[in-house]
């Protein structure tokens, strides 16, 4: 994900643009590290999960490996919207 995409997204939730030494007007750096890191974490969450499930094929049908990719799938977009099962 770009730094336009992340600005972007940042300012629809409320992060303001600073003034930065080079006199422009962005976010601070570090709002895009922390984008960036929650992004790789997620991520790897998903990884994780998608191999389990890869693993566990011998034992699944075709369409039982697609419905089961679809419940991570939106198992993790609802943990990103905020609204988890945990």
């Amino acid at each position: 994900m770009n730094n336009e995409r992340i600005k972007e997204i940042a300012l629809a939730n409320g992060f303001k643009l600073k003034e930065q030494p080079n006199g422009e007007m962005d976010l601070n750096p570090y709002v895009y590290d922390f984008a960036r890191t929650l992004l790789l974490l997620k991520l790897g969450e998903i990884t994780a999960d998608m191999t389990d499930l890869i693993d566990s094929k011998d034992t699944l049908e075709s369409q039982s490996m697609l419905d089961s990719c679809d419940d991570i799938i939106d198992k993790h977009i609802a943990e990103l919207r905020g609204v988890s099962d945990d």
